[in-house]
């Protein structure tokens, strides 16, 4: 029986990709929502470590341009993570989430090499979130951004389905 990964997503990022290196020349767009809130108050700001935050899902889609050669134009990428402790590495209260277990999507459209590639590239984006990988399995990927309203759409197969939209000023909490 399959259960829903996400049931609340709050953080959200909707980022355009530019990957350059001696890899390859990647050009797109990158979303990722994890399970927690965001808060700026010192009294919420690290409320939530080590009771929630540990997973999040993470995905990449190539507008153009290759990795190690492979031509990844048009595909897509997606990982579904869990930790065992908060997704938080930085600032005063560092937690250490290790380890992070992860399922990674690979766009069911790609063929076999590109598939590695498109593997190799979420990796070398993800360091050590994308560090153990307990399976990888080719699915229908659908993600698109509406870089105007500032909007993302992810959709992998039947297992998780995300739209997303800028934190607006609406959201802080305050009247």
């Amino acid at each position: 029986m399959k259960r829903p990964l996400f049931l609340v997503v709050a953080t959200i990022f909707l980022i355009p990709i530019a990957a350059s290196a001696v890899s390859g020349e990647i050009a797109g767009d990158y979303l990722e929502a994890r399970t927690c809130d965001v808060y700026t108050g010192p009294c919420f700001a690290n409320a939530e470590i080590g009771m929630t935050g540990r997973n999040a899902l993470m995905a990449w889609s190539v507008e153009e341009g290759t990795w190690k050669g492979v031509d990844l134009t048009g595909l897509k990428v997606a990982a579904a993570i869990q930790a065992c402790d908060t997704l938080a590495m930085n600032g005063p209260y560092i937690v250490k989430p290790f380890p992070i277990k992860s399922i990674i999507y690979v766009d069911q459209n790609a063929t076999p090499i590109q598939r590695k590639a498109l593997i190799d590239f979420a990796k070398s984006q993800a360091k050590t979130v994308l560090d153990k990988v307990i399976r990888v399995e080719a699915k229908p990927i659908q993600f698109s951004m509406n870089h105007a309203e500032k909007r993302g759409y992810l959709t992998v197969s039947d297992i998780a389905k995300l739209e997303t939209r800028e934190v607006r000023e609406e959201d802080n909490g305050h009247t």
